[in-house]
C-alpha cells in the first residue's frame, strides 16, 4: 500500500476475540494518533516505532478498536488488517461505533494476530464522539 493513501475502514464486528489478550512489549513503541477523539467517517492518521528485531515474526498487524465496559477490554472492532508494520504508519476512516460514556470505553489497538492468537502491541486511549 502506498504510505499516506487514505484507507476507507473495513468495519467488522467479531465475537472471536479474545478477552484481555496477552500483551507483547518493544515490538509497537511510540504509537500515536492525529485524534484521540473519533468521528465516526473521519479520518485519522496513526505513526508507530516498529522493532526490526521482530520482523521475523511480526509480519503484519491489525488495527482494532478494542471495548471495555470497565472490567477488562477486548479488541471488537476491526479497522484493517495485513498492515506491514514497518511502513510505520497508517490513514483510516474512523468506524462507526456507540460513542464513548460511562460503560462503554474505546481503545484504539494495535494487534499482531499469530495464528489466530491476538497479542497486543500498543494500546491508546480514545474518545468517540
Amino acid at each position: 500500500m502506498l504510505a499516506g493513501a487514505v484507507v476507507t475502514a473495513a468495519v467488522l464486528s467479531t465475537g472471536a476475540a479474545q478477552a484481555d489478550p496477552p500483551t507483547l512489549s518493544n515490538v509497537v513503541t511510540d504509537a500515536t494518533l492525529s485524534t484521540t477523539t473519533f468521528v465516526p467517517g473521519k479520518q485519522v492518521h496513526a505513526t508507530w516505532k516498529f522493532n526490526t528485531a521482530f520482523a521475523p515474526q511480526v509480519t503484519a498487524v491489525q488495527l482494532w478498536l478494542a471495548h471495555s465496559t470497565g472490567m477488562g477490554h477486548a479488541p471488537a472492532t476491526l479497522i484493517r488488517a495485513g498492515i506491514d508494520p514497518k511502513t510505520g504508519s497508517v490513514d483510516f476512516r474512523a468506524p462507526d461505533v456507540a460513542p464513548s460514556k460511562p460503560g462503554n470505553i474505546w481503545i484504539f489497538d494495535v494487534v499482531w494476530d499469530d495464528n489466530g492468537r491476538q497479542t497486543e502491541l500498543s494500546l491508546t486511549n480514545i474518545t468517540v464522539a
